[in-house]
């Protein structure tokens, strides 16, 4: 079994160029994007891709950089052994 290592030897990166801390406006707002708008992008463009598959990349790739932003800061705070109480 592997152990963590003590924090003393955690890494520590300056991630306030994703986000400033877990009460980060933009965090929420990223987060409420994301509930908001996922949902219907299935529906949006179900049966349309043939004609609208540039659409649906532009959307998709919107998403995928705001997730990836959420679990990127996520990741890294908990590699450093940073809370991740809300």
């Amino acid at each position: 079994m592997h152990s963590s290592p003590p924090p003393a030897e955690l890494p520590v990166w300056d991630l306030t160029p994703i986000y400033s801390d877990l009460d980060d406006p933009l965090l929420q707002e990223d987060l409420q994007w994301l509930q908001s708008h996922y949902p219907a992008f299935s529906s949006h463009f179900q049966g349309k891709l043939a004609t609208r598959l540039g659409d649906a990349l532009q959307e998709w790739e919107a998403f995928s950089e705001r997730l990836n932003r959420i679990c990127f800061y996520l990741h890294l705070r908990n590699a450093t052994g940073q809370e991740l109480k809300w």
